[in-house]
């Protein structure tokens, strides 16, 4: 009697599965990630890249300019975005500040037009932290971004602006 139960097996059929879930080939209940409309599919990634953001600084007969070049990396779940930006400077300011690498974060939000809107915060030690709004634009397969503006620099009591204009690509 057993063999017989076990050769027919269950003649119940399986429970539905919870919203937004369905059942895959081997009857398990998965997540949707398509509706059939395109609605309901979220992207997720990693997505790695180079920066260069360029510094321009005059104070009296002193100019300085250098790059700060480096990577970031987004981690992005469906329109946000969550990363890291590191850098080093690679002429006149990497003597004064010893080879130092620079960390700091990268967040944004992708609008449904795949325009991006987001905030760099990178802590550039004796030069103060750059807190910046960033803009860009995203595809599944690429991240690009770019800042500009102005911060300043106090060094034996002399207020000195700096001017920044950087960019990076990410990809999948």
């Amino acid at each position: 009697m057993l063999a017989w139960i076990a050769l027919v097996g269950c003649s119940f059929p399986l429970p539905d599965c919870a919203d937004g879930y369905t059942r895959n080939a081997e009857e398990q209940c998965v997540e949707s990630t398509d509706t059939g409309s395109g609605a309901g599919c979220v992207l997720t990634g990693e997505y790695m890249g180079d920066i260069a953001l360029a510094v321009a600084a005059e104070a009296g007969p002193l100019e300085i300019e250098d790059n700060c070049v480096g990577t970031v990396s987004f981690d992005r779940y469906d329109r946000v975005l969550d990363g890291t930006v590191e850098c080093e400077f690679e002429g006149a300011v990497d003597g004064l500040v010893n080879s130092q690498q620079f960390c700091g974060t990268l967040d944004g939000v992708i609008e449904e037009s795949g325009d991006i809107g987001g905030q760099i915060v990178l802590d550039l030690d004796i030069f103060g932290v750059l807190d910046e709004p960033w803009v860009g634009s995203a595809t599944d397969e690429q991240i690009v971004g770019s800042v500009s503006g102005s911060m300043e620099f106090e060094v034996a009591g002399l207020v000195v602006p700096v001017d920044f204009a950087g960019q990076f690509e990410a990809n999948r």
